[in-house]
Formats: C-alpha cells, structure tokens, sequence
C-alpha cells in the first residue's frame, strides 16, 4: 500500500531523529540527577509547568486549524500555501506575545505563591520567554510536517538538542549557575532554533496582514478547543501541582524523574504519531482509509505494548546506573508514564471520527469528564500513597479520556477496532509489569529477562499478521 510506504518512510526518519534526539535529552538526566536535589528537580518541573500553561493559552488548537485549513488548499500551488501559513503564523505571533506579556506580569506574584525563597521570579520570566519562541518553532514544525519534509523537521529537533544540551553543560556544569542555568539554556536554545526554523521556511513567509476569511476559519476551529486545551492541561499537569502542595517539591521530583525514563517509550509513539498524522487526514478522506486505522491501531497497540514491557523491565537498572541512590524508589513509576502516553496518543490518532465529523467542539465535555474523574483519584490518591498515587491516578484519567475519546468516534465513524484483542494485550502486559514490581528482587535477572522476551514478542507478532508484515518490512 501506498499510505503504508509513506508512513515506513517517514517513520524511518522520525524514529532514528527522535532517538537521537531523546539520547541527547537522555545526557540531561544524569547531570539533573547528580548536580540537583529532589527538591531541586522539583522546583524545575513546577516552573516548566507553569510555562506549559502558558504554551497552553499562546496554542489554542493553531495546529490544529493550520493542518485542517492546509489540507484543504494542498492541491493548489506555493502562493495559496504561503498565504495560509503566514497568516497562521502571525496570528500565532500577536497572541504569544500578548499571552507573554501577562504571564511575565504574574511571574513575581506566582513565585511568591509557590514560596519566593525558591521559586525565584526570574525563573518563571525565563521560562515563558523560552515557551514563546518554542511555540513558533514547533508551528513552523507542523508546517514541515504537512509538507512531508521530515528530515529538515528532524534536522530542526536535533539542532534544538543539541543546542540545549550544550549550553546546559556551560552553565550548569562549568558555570555552576544551577537552576537559573537550566532556563537560560532552555531559553537562549529556543530563541535560536525559532529564527532558524523560520529560515527553512521563508519560501512560505509572506509579510501581509492576516486575509480575514482565514482569520475566522482559524477562530472557529481554535476558539472551541481552547477550554479542552486548559482542560487537558489540568489532566496532565493538575496532579504535579497537588504533589506539591502535599509533600512539596521533593516528591515532584521523583515523580517527574520517573517520567522522564518513559522517554524510550515516547520516542516510538511520538514518532507514529508525528509519521501518521499527516497521512491520517488523508486516509479519512479516501475510501479504504478505515482500513488504514484498523491495520495501523493493531501495529500501534502490539509494538507500543512491547516496549513497554521492555522498558518495565530495564527501568530498576537504569535509574541504579543512572541517577543517585535518593532517585532509587522511583523506579516503579516508570511503566505508569509509559501507558500514560501510550492511552494518551492512542486517543489523538485514533479517533477519527471527531475530525471527519468536524465535531471538535466534543473535546470539551470529553476533557471535562476526564477531568472531574482526575479530580476524584487524585483526591483518592495523591494524600495517601504520594509521588505513586499521582503516577497511578493520572494513568486511570487516561484511560477515561481514551476510552471516551474512542467511543464517541466510533458513533460518527465506525472503524471496529478489536476492542476484546486489544484489552488482551494491555492485561498480559500489565501483568508482566505486576511481575516486575513484586518479584524483581527475588527472581533472577535472566528469568525476568526471558520473561520479557517471551511476551514483547508474543504481542508483536500477535498484533500483525506474516503477509501483511512482510509489506510492512519490504
């Protein structure tokens, strides 16, 4: 199949980019582990938090809007793209600027709320200004996406790593600036890499005032997905706020730690979605496209539940090699984060329905049921069992968001997922996990080892079948 060739290609360079780029990310993890403190990487991820609520506001669904109104105007030539991506693009500007300008106004009055002896203001102010330029580059990505130019968009991640990594070592490391030298890494790194972004894109810049047909296109699709946007945010975030409010920035730290090992996972699954969105949008315009997400909803579910049974597996013995020993416990949690993204992008990607429909406005009661049910196991949770109890409660939200997400999808566009197939595969991985967690210090390593094995594979193979792998690979 054509759309199979496409995807193998594209995935080919978003996975070999994302893992370059991850094991660029990866050598930051160390240096947070054994130069900063628990509290000290607490502090950092309550900061990064508050600048993502920000990247919330600045990015109401603009990505969204960007690739619906693109894909309508693909067939036509570089003038009509160029005038859809500018007028985006400086939409996109005058909002971030003006979201900036109130976020840098509420750094000092946020600082002080969250403890002004630690949360230094300018550490806020920083890191908004990093998120606004952040938030360009990663549009100008989406229109390198569309445009199936993936490895300039790979290029453009990689030199955002290594940028950022870099001058983390100056400052950090050699500097010795600690976290102020975290957010000015982060923030110079990302000024860069928006004016270089903008470069590999000028063929489609156009300096004209935003036509206003496109304005209100753009509005019309944004404006509703901005309360699902904050609600999302709330849904992923929500639980590091009250972490911190009872067991303070100790246990964000932790908790987060955890959450950045799931990255090996990540890689895949960002990867899919990244190589697969593009060519989803058409396939919900052709007439076997519900053929596509069915083959490609089992690839995703066999493969991505393998690697989280290896991850599961090798997550004790990275933290032990890789952080301090007051990093040690939070091992366990590894898992939870990798099914989090894995509940999470399974939901973005495979609910097409919602968008064949033009029926967005459905994020919005689907983020508030998930967020009242993140309301009520936090609640459960988070006092009595801490950094685990917000791991596992914002696993349980995700599995709400993805089961109501794919539901409603369903109703306007059945595609027939193998629901009963797909919980087998989740249950025999959990399963695996549950082994890990309970038997890793008295089994031996070669037994856990085989174990893993035997059921990563048992899912792959499960999941596609030798004729239609064979097309896969070749």
């Amino acid at each position: 199949m054509k759309i199979i060739a496409t995807l193998k290609r594209s995935m080919s360079i978003y996975v070999a980019g994302n893992l370059m780029v991850k094991g660029l990310s990866f050598i930051a993890i160390p240096i947070y582990a054994n130069i900063f403190t628990p509290n000290d990487f607490g502090i950092i991820e309550m900061v990064i938090v508050s600048g993502l609520f920000m990247a919330t506001l600045s990015n109401p669904g603009v990505d969204s809007a960007f690739s619906s109104l693109f894909l309508k105007i693909e067939t036509y030539g570089n003038t009509r793209r160029s005038i859809i991506f500018s007028s985006v693009l400086q939409m996109q500007i005058i909002w971030g600027l003006l979201i900036l300008l109130i976020a840098l106004f509420i750094s000092k009055p946020l600082s002080e709320y969250l403890g002004g002896e630690k949360y230094y203001w300018y550490y806020f102010a920083l890191n908004f200004i990093g998120v606004f330029f952040t938030q360009i580059m990663l549009y100008v990505m989406d229109g390198m996406r569309l445009l199936h130019r993936a490895l300039p968009c790979f290029l453009l991640l990689l030199a955002q790593s290594v940028t950022s990594i870099g001058l983390l070592l100056i400052f950090v490391v050699s500097m010795k600036m600690g976290i102020l030298g975290v957010f000015l890494a982060s923030t110079i790194s990302s000024f860069i890499l928006a004016i270089f972004s903008w470069a590999l894109m000028r063929n489609y810049l156009m300096v004209r005032v935003p036509r206003k047909p496109i304005v209100i296109r753009v509005l019309k699709i944004c404006l509703p997905l901005l309360p699902a946007g904050v609600l999302t945010y709330i849904l992923m975030n929500g639980n590091r706020w009250i972490l911190e409010y009872y067991f303070g920035a100790e246990a964000v730290g932790l908790f987060v730690l955890a959450a950045k090992f799931s990255l090996f996972v990540t890689i895949f699954l960002e990867a899919f979605r990244m190589a697969w969105w593009p060519l989803a949008l058409r396939a919900m315009q052709s007439p076997g496209g519900k053929g596509h997400f069915y083959l490609l909803s089992n690839l995703y579910v066999g493969v991505a539940c393998a690697a989280i049974v290896f991850i599961t597996f090798l997550s004790p013995y990275l933290l032990k090699n890789f952080t301090a020993p007051a990093y040690y416990s939070a091992w366990p949690m590894v898992s939870i984060f990798c099914w989090q993204v894995f509940f999470y992008i399974f939901a973005l990607i495979f609910s097409p329905g919602i968008w064949v429909t033009h029926k967005t406005y459905l994020s919005l009661p689907i983020s508030i049921a998930s967020v009242i049910a993140g309301v009520i196991f936090s609640c459960m949770l988070i006092p009595k069992f801490g950094a685990i109890g917000a791991a596992i409660s914002n696993l349980l939200i995700f599995i709400v968001f993805c089961v109501i997400t794919i539901f409603i999808s369903e109703i306007y566009w059945r595609v027939n997922y193998p629901i009963r197939k797909f919980f087998l595969q989740i249950f025999v991985s959990l399963m695996q996990m549950l082994v890990m967690v309970n038997f890793y210090d008295s089994l031996p390593f070669w037994l856990l080892f085989l174990i893993a094995v035997l059921v990563g594979f048992g899912l792959v193979f499960s999941s596609i079948q030798l004729r239609e792998l064979r097309k896969f690979i070749f």
